[in-house]
């Protein structure tokens, strides 16, 4: 196991993500054990940003289905990945990539700061999930705003045109 372990590391230094899952998922699920399904998760997270050998590295857009799948992942293994910095870590990356979660990705990154304080990847990810959110959030407000807005007038138009 351990000279599979030094592959998957191997590998995905290398880029080669296709190479680790293919020989995670050869190993029956139930054998699996912890450690080898958090990096089937990472895996998979990887591919659908960055492709096998960075082969996205010029596209616009990720691969959702493949990061869904490795977010079901790492939920497989939740209970024991909860006081984990690493599992918090793969969890926060891959929800900070699949539009829409990034206030799930917030909480899963603030943890992985409270697990390990020192690490300055976690800060760097809290600030710019931070900032989509402000924005994310002003929009909104924005939009409801408007809506608002559209709404005294043709509510004035209603009143006006009764009164009339």
């Amino acid at each position: 196991m351990n000279d599979l372990l030094k592959k998957i590391v191997e590998w995905n230094e290398a880029n080669e993500y296709q190479k680790c899952v293919d020989s995670i998922e050869a190993i029956p699920e139930e054998e699996r054990g912890y450690e080898l399904t958090v990096l089937l998760g990472r895996a998979y997270s990887n591919l659908g940003v960055l492709g096998d050998n960075n082969s996205k590295a010029n596209e616009d857009g990720v691969d959702i289905f493949l990061l869904e799948k490795a977010v079901n992942i790492f939920e497989s293994v939740r209970l024991q990945g909860l006081d984990d910095w690493y599992w918090n870590c793969r969890m926060a990356y891959a929800l900070w990539m699949t539009a829409g979660r990034e206030l799930e990705a917030l909480a899963y990154a603030r943890k992985w700061q409270q697990l390990k304080p020192d690490d300055e990847d976690a800060a760097n990810l809290i600030k710019p999930l931070k900032n989509i959110l402000k924005k994310i959030t002003a929009n909104r407000n924005f939009t409801v705003l408007k809506k608002c807005r559209a709404l005294e007038i043709i509510l004035k138009n209603i009143s006006a045109s009764t009164a009339a």
